[in-house]
C-alpha cells in the first residue's frame, strides 16, 4: 500500500445494513475492481454479515471460494486489520504466496506467483517463527511493521497466538483500533487437532475476550460433521449466539473417487502397492501426473519416499529428491521454500512428480494443476478425505482423482456422510 489509512471508525459500524439488495450492490462495487472474478452471491452475503457485526461459520467445499472472506470485507473497510488463524506454516505462506517466506529465495519465488491477497489489493503478512527470523536477518520487524497498520490481514498460527509478542500487539494503542475480523481458517481443527495434537486451538475461545468488543469472528471448512463436532468448535471459539452459519454443497464433483485394494504389507521399507506410480520408461517430472501421496506419520513418508526414489531409472536418481520430495513439518525453512516452489511448478517447468506429505499439505493448499492424491495406505479419518480429495483438480475444467484403501466397512461409513 502506497499509505496507510487512518484506522476505521467502529462506532459507525452499524449505521448502514449491508444486508440489502442495495447493501450488496454496493458492496460488489467496492470489491469489484480489486477482484480477478465477479463475486459470488455467498461471499458478498457473508462479507455483509460480517460488515454488519454478525459472526460467520462457513462450510463450504475445498476451491469454492471461502477464502474471500479473509479478505473482502478488508477491501470494501480501509483502515483495519483482519486476524488469521492457520493450522500450518505452509497454509499461511500460501495464502500470502511465499514471496517473502524466506529471503535467500525471495526472487525465484516471486516469479511462480505474486501474492494471491496482494493481487487483489490487500497486503498481508505471515507471521511465525520462520518469517520472523528471516526478516531479523535484513533488518526488519514484521511485529513494528504490523502495529503501523500497514498491513490489512495478518497471519498466524496457533502458537504464536499464546505469545507476549501477539499479546502486546493486539493491545498495542495504534494497532488495536484497527482490529475488526478474527477467522479461524480450517476450523475443524479446533475438533479434530485440539485434542491430540495441538492444544492451543482449544483455547481459541479466549480470543473473544482479549479483543475489541466490536471484532468479528469468522470460520472457515469444507468439513464438519453435524452434532458434537460443531457444537464444540462454536463452543471453542466463542460465536456469539446470533452467528450466521453458511452451509453450502460440498461436493467435489470434478474428483472421482477410487479404492484400491492392499495386497502387499506397508510396515517394512517395500511398498508394491504404489510400484504403478514410477513406470520404468519415465524421463522426467512432467511425463507423470501431479500428484500428493499422504502418509500418517513422518516416519512412513521418508520410508516410502526413499522407496519410491530407488524405483526411478538409473538416469533419474541424481535428481530422486526434487523429483520426489517428502514435505512435513519438520523440513528446514530452506526445504520448505524450495518444496513450495516446486509445488507451483507446471507444464514442462515442473522439477517434481511426486511429493509425498504429511497433515501439512492436507488443509488449504490451492494449486490449479495437481492431477490426483492418494491416501496411504488409508485416510486417518472421514474429515482429513474430504480434505484430501480437495487438493486435485482446482482449476477450472480440469478432472482429478483421490485414491485410497483399507476396510469396507470404513468405506460405507465415508460414504453415506459424503
Amino acid at each position: 500500500m502506497s499509505s496507510i489509512p487512518p484506522p476505521f471508525d467502529w462506532s459507525k459500524r452499524l449505521e448502514y445494513n449491508w444486508c440489502t439488495v442495495e447493501g450488496i450492490e454496493k458492496l460488489r462495487r467496492l470489491v469489484g475492481p480489486s477482484l480477478p472474478y465477479d463475486p459470488a452471491p455467498f461471499q458478498l452475503g457473508c462479507t455483509a454479515r460480517m460488515m454488519n457485526g454478525q459472526d460467520v461459520l462457513c462450510l463450504s467445499a475445498t476451491g469454492d471460494g471461502k477464502s474471500a472472506l479473509i479478505y473482502l470485507a478488508s477491501i470494501a473497510r480501509k483502515g483495519t486489520i483482519t486476524l488469521v488463524v492457520c493450522p500450518t506454516n505452509f497454509l499461511e505462506s500460501d495464502l500470502v504466496r511465499p514471496t517473502n517466506y524466506l529471503y535467500k529465495f525471495s526472487y525465484f519465488l516471486a516469479k511462480l506467483q505474486v501474492s494471491s491477497l496482494q493481487k487483489k489489493g490487500v497486503s498481508a503478512q505471515a507471521i511465525n517463527a520462520e518469517t520472523l527470523a528471516a526478516a531479523s536477518l535484513v533488518g526488519r520487524d514484521i511485529w513494528a511493521e504490523a502495529k503501523t497498520g500497514m498491513y490489512q490481514v495478518l497471519l498466524f498460527s496457533p502458537e504464536t497466538t499464546a505469545t507476549d509478542e501477539y499479546d502486546i500487539f493486539i493491545h498495542d494503542e495504534v494497532a488495536r483500533p484497527r482490529i475488526g475480523y478474527f477467522v479461524v481458517d480450517e476450523i475443524h481443527l479446533v475438533y479434530e487437532w485440539g485434542p491430540k495434537f495441538r492444544t492451543l486451538y482449544e483455547t481459541l475461545f479466549t480470543m473473544r475476550a482479549r479483543l475489541p468488543e466490536w471484532t468479528v469472528f469468522v470460520g472457515l471448512t469444507a468439513t464438519l460433521d453435524p452434532g458434537l463436532e460443531t457444537d464444540t468448535v462454536i463452543r471453542s471459539v466463542g460465536f456469539k449466539s446470533n452467528f450466521h452459519f453458511e452451509k453450502r454443497d460440498c461436493e467435489r464433483r470434478n474428483v472421482d473417487l477410487i479404492i484400491r485394494e492392499i495386497k502387499y504389507p506397508c510396515t517394512g521399507h517395500e511398498f508394491h502397492d504404489l510400484d504403478w506410480l514410477i513406470p520404468p520408461d519415465l524421463t522426467k517430472a512432467s511425463d507423470l501426473p501431479k500428484r500428493l501421496v499422504y502418509c500418517e506419520t513422518i516416519e512412513m513418508g521418508h520410508r516410502l519416499t526413499v522407496y519410491l526414489r530407488s524405483l526411478l531409472p538409473p538416469h533419474l536418481r541424481k535428481d530422486g529428491r526434487k523429483l520426489i520430495r517428502h514435505m512435513h513439518s519438520l523440513n528446514c525453512p530452506q526445504c520448505k521454500a524450495e518444496g513450495l516452489a516446486s509445488l507451483y511448478l507446471s507444464g514442462e517447468d515442473r522439477d517434481c512428480a511426486i511429493f509425498v506429505a504429511t497433515a501439512v499439505l492436507g488443509v488449504g493448499i490451492d494449486v490449479f494443476d495437481i492431477d490426483g492424491i492418494i491416501d496411504y495406505p488409508c485416510f486417518s479419518s472421514v474429515s482429513a478425505l474430504l480434505q484430501h480429495t480437495g487438493r486435485p483438480a482446482r482449476g477450472i475444467g480440469r478432472h482429478g482423482e483421490a485414491i485410497t484403501s483399507g476396510k469396507i466397512e470404513t468405506y460405507l461409513t465415508s460414504l453415506s456422510y459424503l
